[in-house]
């Protein structure tokens, strides 16, 4: 497809030289055609001259002058162009279909291929790298509204931050909660996703009634913890959680976040590529993309799936 491209875009290129080369000696043909009228008018009505001289004397004397015929009174061609004006304007158009005759070679070899694919990959990495930047509400609803379509769970989640004061119902919870505030956040950010409206606070009360998280260690009882707190929110959590970075990504593309375990932390996945791995992270550090490589290193195949119940 890359190589079909080029050889059209050059092919187009080309056709524009020829146009400008045609163009150009339209113009020097009418600018011939308008100097030959002006010369026209320029001839005398009388190509001869006689003087007749009656001296005093009864002599008469005959006098006849004929015009110098000039250079440049002698008819022009309708188009006269010099032929280095042809020879300028021909080395261009021959240089031209050389170029595109070389780089056409280039492309069926397989060359140009090579060296789109890589601008192509940087590119991609380029626009991964924008589309972890999150979305306020009004710009997903326009997104929506542009798509024509209903956007996934794993396109409406939006981060939130353990250290904002208004997740949290006052001054000593924004104080000691929001250090191990990890496991209720990523729940509301997903459940917030389907639909919800919750703070930090809301989740991690019903977490610390439930007996599955304390503000000294945080998550208690692991996944199991994740599954009773959503329940109480109409939440159910999948039997079969992913397990494999394949699975994981494959289920947060289809529209499905996935909350995920690392050392001490808690975080979303919400897609990925061939290479990424796409979070939303609660922490001040923020990751929103890490490869594959660095996910795999933290990874500790803790992972939920909540959809409403």
């Amino acid at each position: 497809m890359s190589s079909a491209l080029i050889t059209a875009s050059l092919f187009g290129l080309v056709l524009l030289i020829i146009t400008g080369f045609i163009v150009s000696i339209v113009f020097e043909r009418r600018r011939n055609v308008q100097a030959l009228a002006r010369q026209t008018h320029i001839i005398p009505t009388n190509p001869r001259t006689r003087v007749l001289l009656h001296p005093q004397d009864g002599l008469m004397v005959y006098a006849e002058r004929v015009p110098q015929t000039s250079p440049s009174s002698s008819p022009k061609s309708l188009l006269h162009v010099s032929s280095s004006w042809y020879t300028r304007r021909g080395t261009l158009v021959s240089l031209s279909f050389l170029i595109m005759l070389l780089l056409t070679l280039f492309v069926q070899s397989g060359l140009a291929d090579g060296a789109l694919q890589n601008i192509t990959r940087t590119f991609s990495f380029l626009s991964a790298t924008e589309s972890t930047d999150y979305l306020t509400a009004t710009q997903l609803q326009a997104q929506a509204q542009a798509q024509g379509t209903s956007l996934t769970a794993s396109q409406r989640i939006v981060r939130v931050d353990s250290a904002a004061e208004n997740q949290y119902y006052n001054a000593y919870q924004w104080d000691v909660w929001s250090y191990s505030s990890c496991s209720g956040i990523a729940m509301e950010e997903v459940m917030n996703a389907y639909g919800k409206h919750l703070i930090a606070a809301d989740v991690l009360q019903v977490e610390q009634n439930l007996g599955v998280w304390n503000s000294y260690i945080g998550l208690i009882t692991g996944e199991k913890g994740i599954a009773e707190t959503a329940a109480y929110f109409g939440f159910k959590a999948s039997p079969n959680p992913p397990r494999t970075l394949q699975a994981l990504i494959a289920t947060a593309n289809k529209g499905y976040p996935v909350i995920v375990g690392v050392p001490d932390h808690i975080l979303v996945v919400r897609g990925g590529n061939s290479e990424y791995v796409y979070l939303v992270d609660s922490a001040p550090a923020d990751q929103t993309t890490v490869t594959y490589a660095q996910f795999l290193n933290e990874w500790n195949n803790f992972s939920v799936v909540l959809t409403p119940a």
